[in-house]
């Protein structure tokens, strides 16, 4: 799910002369968003590649209302229509740079209906500190012990068994 609102306060536009003002208010667009992506990482590098399908629930076409100065009259200002459906993909590289550090590059795409859209970024990331959390960590030293219980137990039942032959 994404979701997004957009606020702006009132414009009063003064150098043309004839006064336009555009009331401050907000509009919100939520989308449904549906995806598939890999991800692959070694040691050095990472890249990613994603499509996704998203479908817009709110308003198509947001609107503004404006009027002049010293008019009562107000009218609306009809934003530019996406359509309600949006196909996307995209993908990026990373590297690691030092044992926290890594530099990376991603773009996207989407298109729908008069409506196209490229992003890329660049940057570099520093990680702070883990993010396993401490239950994780304690499951699989527990899953470890108990395959070296199970591995080491097996071993004995063979010798055992070669024994008996």
């Amino acid at each position: 799910m994404e979701a997004r609102v957009n606020n702006y306060d009132k414009i009063k536009e003064d150098g043309a002369g004839y006064g336009l003002v555009v009331e401050g208010n907000s509009y919100t667009r939520v989308l449904g968003r549906l995806g598939i992506g890999v991800r692959q990482e070694k040691e050095w590098y990472g890249w990613n590649v994603k499509g996704e399908y998203k479908l817009l629930l709110s308003k198509e076409v947001p609107t503004i209302k404006a009027g002049f100065d010293g008019s009562n009259e107000k009218f609306e200002v009809v934003g530019n229509e996406e359509g309600r459906q949006v196909l996307g993909v995209g993908g990026g590289v990373s590297c690691k740079i030092m044992d926290r550090v890594e530099c990376f590059a991603n773009t996207n795409y989407h298109i729908g209906y008069k409506y196209k859209a490229m992003q890329a970024n660049i940057g570099i990331s520093y990680k702070i500190g883990t993010l396993t959390p401490t239950f994780v960590k304690r499951s699989i030293k527990m899953k470890k012990e108990l395959n070296k219980y199970i591995y080491e137990g097996l071993f004995d039942k063979i010798k055992q068994y070669k024994k008996k032959i």
